[in-house]
């Protein structure tokens, strides 16, 4: 192995690092936003199957990509809450 192998070598690890800082802070903010939202959405309430509905249609025929009823109403009261503010002004 040579110098020059050994001094790309290094160049390659010093970029390696600055991603993963990137990665592992990206990471960090999406768990953090995971439990924001989980203090947000989730009441720890049970809800039945005939109060969930499947995310992005009314035919409820996804088992796998159902949203219980609270959440909806939820984000429908956050986007108007939202929708009031005076973004910018």
């Amino acid at each position: 192995m040579t110098a020059e192998q050994v001094e790309e070598l290094r160049r390659q690890i010093a970029e390696l690092s600055e991603q993963l800082e990137v990665a592992e802070q990206r990471l960090s903010r999406l768990q953090i936003t995971r439990e924001t939202m989980d203090e947000i959405l989730g009441d720890g309430t049970e809800v039945d199957d005939q109060h969930t509905r499947t995310a992005g249609s009314d035919s409820g025929n996804d088992p796998k990509r159902t949203v219980p009823q609270h959440v909806s109403v939820r984000l429908a009261g956050a986007l108007e809450a939202f929708n009031g503010w005076n973004v910018g002004s």
